[in-house]
């Protein structure tokens, strides 16, 4: 139903304009569905099919009709499953029905048996077939709606057989782009500033589903002329006789009539499920990585840049994801030879193995199926904050670390320093500050861990312990506690009742 036409290398879809004809002819056609509530389709297909042969070529008016469709509901006009009467009357039959009589007696059999006329089994024995449902629902719209999402969707149908589309919207990309990657397109990020392009590649490319792909392709459209200015490219390959690549090109200054907002938006579906459901997973973990969604973009290389789902961020180190839903294998070597030119970024890149070619990468690269796991991308933030803290425990290594007060916060002290809390921590046990001891997360002098133990003496309740250990400023207990040797006794999960002991000192230790 696609209406074309070629010239000099060049194709364009014949977009209706709203001239008198046309709108006469939506008119009718929407009359016609408005009115068939009840009616059979092939009663309404025969209705729009007496309309062809007009001024207008037959599959532009198969086109709007199907324009209409998606507007409608169509419902089988049947009291009873019509699967169930055939079977009933296939087995009373007992072989084929030759003539009227015995057609008539294994309708009897199957009414009787489901409580209906033999005039209802008659009427309704092919309900469900696609022809046989009738209207039930019609959602109207004026004539000037009906061409523009006609013209919407020839667009969209020469967009099935592309190979790219260059897309440009100043002003307006970053709402096209977080469509486009909601639904999983294969794309690149080129120029900058108001020369920006983003080019997501087509059907037509090397890809084995095409026809999913090119539906997500075509939902992407509506956001683009969505854009009070935008302009798209793309190459179109052809199989008339001999393939054939032709380019199309239109932009919201050429005039053609398209839906407004509202038609868009009734039009649309959103999905981002996949990566909302792995941030919510992610974020429940309690990790110290800190998600990040939609992070800044990343320029990789000369006029390329790049925008991830996610970063993981810890004491300021950043870690992307990338979420690829449609791919290839060159797509995804593209995208790795890019990172490379990113200089420091760090990237992991997972792939929906079950949207396209099954192939291995080395590094970097972790294949999924219905969900993003969260195993192998924990594992290497893992690795990454073991490097993290290795690296910074030896930057501290023959540092003057300045430690003042009584009780010193392991984290107070880190954030001053600008360090990790957990490098510092790693680094004081093995170079405890002279005249301190390392007891969890705080550094206790010497003299005040006396103070506290002698205050200790005698008090068996842990929470009065508690008490005077926080009248002190501790912040945790128990590791003071087991730095004293103290054991805790519980009673119960509350902490009334608990009590503390002193732990006896070995013979070798009273000896000595």
């Amino acid at each position: 139903m696609l209406v074309t036409r070629t010239f000099q290398g060049r194709v364009r879809p014949v977009f209706m304009i709203p001239s008198n004809e046309a709108l006469e002819l939506a008119r009718e056609m929407i009359g016609i569905y408005s009115e068939g509530i009840g009616k059979r389709q092939r009663e309404i297909a025969d209705e729009i099919a007496s309309l062809e042969g007009g001024a207008f070529d037959f599959r532009a008016v198969r086109g709007l009709k199907a324009v209409l469709d998606k507007s409608s509901t169509y419902s089988p006009d049947s009291p009873v499953d019509p699967r169930e009467l055939r079977r009933r009357a296939f087995a009373a039959s007992k072989g084929p029905a030759l003539d009227d009589y015995e057609r008539s007696r294994a309708l009897t059999a199957a009414s009787e048996g489901l409580g209906i006329t033999v005039e209802d089994a008659d009427r309704i024995f092919w309900g469900d077939l696609e022809a046989e449902r009738t209207l039930s629902h019609f959602e109207p719209m004026e004539p000037i709606q009906l061409l523009a999402r006609y013209n919407l969707s020839l667009m969209q149908t020469l967009l099935f057989r592309s190979t790219s589309l260059e897309i440009q919207a100043p002003g307006n990309w970053k709402p096209v782009l977080r469509r486009a990657k909601q639904l999983g397109l294969m794309y690149e990020i080129d120029g900058a500033g108001e020369g920006q392009r983003l080019i997501v590649e087509g059907p037509a490319s090397a890809i084995k589903l095409t026809e999913r792909y090119g539906t997500s392709l075509a939902k992407l459209i509506p956001q683009i002329i969505r854009c009070s200015q935008w302009s798209v490219k793309a190459g179109i390959l052809t199989r008339w006789r001999e393939p054939r690549l032709l380019s199309f090109s239109l932009s919201s200054e050429d005039g053609v009539l398209l839906p407004t907002d509202e038609a868009i938006r009734n039009s649309e579906t959103f999905d981002s499920a996949l990566e909302e459901d792995f941030y919510r997973r992610f974020s429940s973990l309690g990790s110290r990585w800190k998600i990040l969604r939609e992070p800044d973009m990343i320029r990789v290389g000369s006029g390329k840049a790049f925008l991830p789902d996610f970063a993981f961020e810890l004491h300021k180190r950043r870690i992307y994801l990338e979420i690829v839903g449609f791919w290839t294998p060159e797509y995804i070597s593209r995208k790795i030879e890019k990172l490379k030119g990113a200089g420091n970024v760090e990237m992991i890149i997972a792939v929906d193995r079950s949207l396209g070619i099954t192939a291995d990468f080395p590094g970097g690269v972790v294949f999924f199926e219905n969900e993003v796991p969260l195993k192998p991308i924990i594992d290497c933030l893992e690795r990454a904050e073991e490097e993290l803290i290795t690296h910074e425990t030896g930057r501290l290594s023959g540092l003057s670390i300045p430690v003042e007060g009584d009780v010193v916060s392991i984290g107070g002290l880190a954030g001053a320093l600008g360090v990790p809390q957990e490098a510092l921590r790693k680094y004081f046990e093995s170079t405890p500050p002279a005249g301190y001891v390392l007891a969890g997360w705080q550094l206790v002098k010497e003299s005040k861990m006396a103070e506290i133990d002698s205050e200790l003496a005698g008090v068996r309740a842990l929470k009065r312990a508690c008490e005077i250990l926080e009248s002190q400023g501790i912040t945790d207990p128990y590791p003071i506690l087991e730095r004293l040797s103290y054991s805790v006794r519980m009673s119960g999960l509350a902490i009334d009742g608990a009590e503390i002991k002193k732990k006896e000192k070995n013979r070798e230790e009273r000896s000595g």
